[in-house]
C-alpha cells in the first residue's frame, strides 16, 4: 500500500501516526500541483510546485522509521506557506486572503495533533495567529477590517480543532492506560496461576504429610503432635496467603517491607523448627511499604529454598537497604552453595536437584521481572553458602475506581 508504515516501526499508536503522516503528505502531492495551476494568485510564481517536490521528498522519508522528522519538517513547511504567499501578492481581496490564512495554519494544527504534544501544538497556534496579526497589519495591500474578520474565522476554527484534539488525545490516553492495566493484570494472573500450581502443591503436601505423622504417633508419642500440628498450621497459612492473592484488595498488611520479613520468617520457623532466621535493615529501608503481595512469595521462596537445600539445621541471615530508588535486599544462608556446573541454569524452567517440578527459582525471577526489578546469584567473600541479591525498584501504589491497586512507578526499571 502507497501508506503502509515501515516495518521497524512499533505496531499500534505509532503505526497508525506513521499510516497518518504518509497519507497527508501523499495527498499533498495531488493537491499542490492542482493549486499551481488554478491559483490566480500564485500562477506567477511556482510556491506550490516547489511544495510538490517537498511534499513528495517527504513522502517518500515518511515511509520509513523517521516518520516523525518527516511530519514536523512538513508541519513547518505549511505553517509559513501562508506568509510566503502574503509577502509574494502585493494586492489582496477578501476571497485569496480567506484561502491562504484559514486554510494552511488550520492544516498545521491538524497534521500537529498527531506528533506534537498538546503544549507545542497549542504554541504552534498562538505563533501562527500572532504572526498572522502582525503579517496582515504591516501589509500595504490588506485592508485592516478584512483582514481582522478573516484571521477572527481562522482563530476560532483553531480553537475548534485544538479542543476537538485535546478531547481526542484524553480519550485515547485513557484508553491506552486501560490497556496497559489489562496487560498487566493479565501477566499477574499468569504469575498467580503458576504460583497456585507450585507452592499450593508443595504446602499442600507438608499438610498432609505432618496430620498423616501425627495420626501414626498419636498412640506412643503424643508429646510430638503439637509440634507437627504447628508445622501443618504454619503450610496452611502460607496457602491461605497466597490464596488472597485472588481476591479484592485488603488494607496494607504490613506496616514496611522488614515486617514483611519478619512475619515471613515466622512461618519459616514454624515449618522448620531447626531453621535460624536473622534480618538486618538500615533506617531508610524501614521506610519502605511493600507494594505488591507478590513480594511477599519472593521472600517466601527465598527462605523456604535455603531450609530445603542448607542442611538440618539452616542459618538465614537478610540484609536489607536502601540504594536511592531501589531497595536492595540479600537472602543468604550457610549451606554447600550451588555447585558451579548448576550456576547458569539455577532460574531456569524446570531445573531441579531434588525432584519436584523446579518452578521456584524461575517464579522468583518471573516475578521480579514482572515488578521491574531483579535477581542473582551472588558470592559473599566473608562466609560460604548460597546468597540472592534482590533489587526492587520502589513503587507507589494508588487504588483505582473499582478499588484495585494500580502501580505508579518511581523507581527505574531494573
Amino acid at each position: 500500500m502507497l501508506t503502509e508504515p515501515a516495518s521497524e516501526i512499533e505496531p499500534g499508536g505509532p503505526t497508525l501516526k506513521a499510516r497518518y503522516v504518509s497519507t497527508a503528505l501523499f495527498a499533498g502531492c495531488i493537491i499542490f500541483p492542482i493549486l499551481q495551476i488554478t491559483s490566480i494568485v500564485i500562477q506567477e510564481m511556482p510556491l506550490y510546485t516547489a511544495m510538490t517536490f517537498l511534499a513528495a521528498g517527504l513522502y517518500l522519508l515518511s515511509r520509513t522509521r523517521y516518520y516523525q522528522a518527516a511530519a514536523k519538517i512538513g508541519i513547518i513547511l505549511v505553517a509559513i506557506l501562508p506568509f510566503i504567499a502574503l509577502a509574494a501578492n502585493p494586492v489582496w481581496d477578501q476571497r485569496g486572503l480567506m484561502f491562504q490564512i484559514i486554510t494552511w495554519p488550520v492544516l498545521a494544527v491538524v497534521i500537529g495533533s498527531q506528533i506534537l504534544s498538546p503544549r507545542v501544538e497549542t504554541l504552534l497556534a498562538i505563533i501562527l495567529n500572532a504572526g498572522l496579526i502582525i503579517s496582515a497589519a504591516v501589509h500595504p495591500g490588506i485592508a485592516i477590517p478584512v483582514a481582522a474578520e478573516v484571521i477572527g474565522a481562522e482563530i476560532a476554527l483553531t480553537v475548534l480543532v485544538l479542543l476537538g484534539n485535546w478531547t481526542h488525545m484524553y480519550y485515547v490516553d485513557q484508553l491506552e492506560r486501560r490497556n496497559r492495566d489489562l496487560d498487566e493484570r493479565q501477566k499477574e494472573l499468569r504469575i498467580y496461576t503458576s504460583l497456585l500450581t507450585h507452592d499450593l502443591g508443595n504446602d499442600m503436601q507438608v499438610v498432609i504429610g505432618g496430620i498423616e505423622l501425627s495420626t501414626m504417633m498419636l498412640p506412643s508419642q503424643e508429646g510430638r503432635i503439637p509440634e507437627q500440628l504447628k508445622t501443618s498450621l504454619a503450610a496452611g497459612e502460607r496457602m491461605a496467603s497466597l490464596l488472597r492473592l485472588f481476591s479484592a484488595p485488603p488494607p496494607d498488611e504490613f506496616e514496611n517491607v522488614v515486617s514483611m520479613l519478619e512475619y515471613i520468617a515466622g512461618l519459616a520457623k514454624m515449618t522448620d523448627k531447626n531453621i535460624s532466621i536473622e534480618i538486618s535493615a538500615d533506617k531508610e529501608s524501614r521506610e519502605v511499604r511493600p507494594t505488591s503481595r507478590l513480594v511477599s512469595t519472593v521472600f517466601q521462596n527465598l527462605i523456604r529454598n535455603a531450609s530445603q537445600h542448607a542442611g538440618d539445621n539452616p542459618s538465614v541471615e537478610v540484609m536489607v537497604k536502601m540504594q536511592q530508588e531501589i531497595l536492595e535486599v540479600i537472602i543468604c544462608d550457610d549451606g554447600p552453595g550451588v555447585p558451579a556446573q548448576f550456576i547458569d541454569v539455577i532460574f531456569e524452567k524446570g531445573f531441579t536437584t531434588k525432584g519436584g517440578a523446579g518452578m521456584g527459582l524461575y517464579l522468583t525471577k518471573s516475578i521480579m521481572e514482572h515488578l521491574g526489578g531483579k535477581i542473582e546469584l551472588i558470592d559473599l567473600v566473608d562466609r560460604d553458602g548460597c546468597a540472592f541479591r534482590l533489587l526492587i525498584p520502589i513503587q507507589q501504589i494508588a487504588k483505582d475506581e473499582l478499588g484495585y491497586s494500580r502501580v505508579l512507578r518511581q523507581g527505574p526499571r531494573i
